[in-house]
């Protein structure tokens, strides 16, 4: 009888490490395809300004073609602002080095094959590999080692002040709605 018990307790910690590895490669997928979808919503949702010769991102657009959550929201109307600051110039040379003519664009054109160039150029988006938020120091570090094993580099929000391997204040990071993280791709890819 204590053979059994002891069987059954190897075959239990087995399966639970099996799954637990199982879960956390399926949530590393999960959050390459999320990234991915969010690229190709973005790449459909950036279109030129004839007024003011700018390129931007059609927030209402991005809406429809994806559900947006608010860190998604800010980090848009971030985007939206960089590409305000580019002068007309910088926007004409961007056009071009994507395949486009701005002397020939209609107001309103939306600019799939721009996308790479103008966010890469302006150096948003494309650094990321995915992000997500977290309160507990367990999810913390779930984050901190999903990201190593993609390649990628950790970077934790400001206002987590306990450093990478610090527990953070999980009450304050409730009151804000969590932590952000980001997981960012490694810059000698």
């Amino acid at each position: 009888m204590e053979r059994i018990k002891k069987l059954f307790l190897v075959i239990a910690a087995m399966a639970l490490m099996l799954s637990t590895g199982v879960a956390a490669q399926a949530q590393d997928a999960n959050n390459m395809n999320t990234q991915d979808q969010f690229n190709a919503s973005l790449s459909q949702s950036l279109y030129y300004d004839k007024d003011t010769g700018k390129v931007q991102i059609d927030e209402n657009r991005m809406a429809e073609l994806q559900s947006i959550s608010f860190q998604e929201a800010q980090a848009l109307k971030e985007i939206n602002e960089a590409l305000s600051n580019l002068s007309k110039e910088e926007t004409d040379k961007k056009l071009i080095e994507a395949g486009y003519d701005p002397e020939k664009l209609e107001d309103g054109e939306y600019l799939p094959n721009a996308f790479p160039v103008f966010l890469v150029g302006i150096g948003l988006i494309l650094l990321y590999l995915w992000y997500d938020s977290y309160i507990t120091y367990k999810e913390k570090t779930d984050l901190i080692n999903a990201c190593t094993r993609q390649g990628g580099y950790p970077k934790m929000d400001k206002r987590d002040i306990s450093g990478y391997w610090g527990s953070p204040d999980a009450g304050y990071g409730f009151s804000i709605g969590g932590y952000n993280f980001a997981c960012m791709k490694n810059p000698q890819d």
